[in-house]
């Protein structure tokens, strides 16, 4: 979930709005290192993220 206020309680996983971002951050097995567990996340797109308005 995209939190543009910054303001979600919990763990997050920071990441630029940018397609080369996240398809380094998959490669690099960020998120697995961000939650500190395996995450699969093979199907993420920054389009199928949900998006908390201001």
């Amino acid at each position: 979930m995209v939190d543009h206020l910054r303001d979600r309680p919990g763990r997050g996983a920071w990441i630029h709005n940018d397609s080369t971002c996240l398809e380094n951050a998959l490669k690099k097995g960020a998120f697995n290192r961000a939650f500190r567990t395996r995450v699969n996340a093979t199907e993420l797109t920054l389009d199928s993220l949900p998006v908390i308005k201001a």
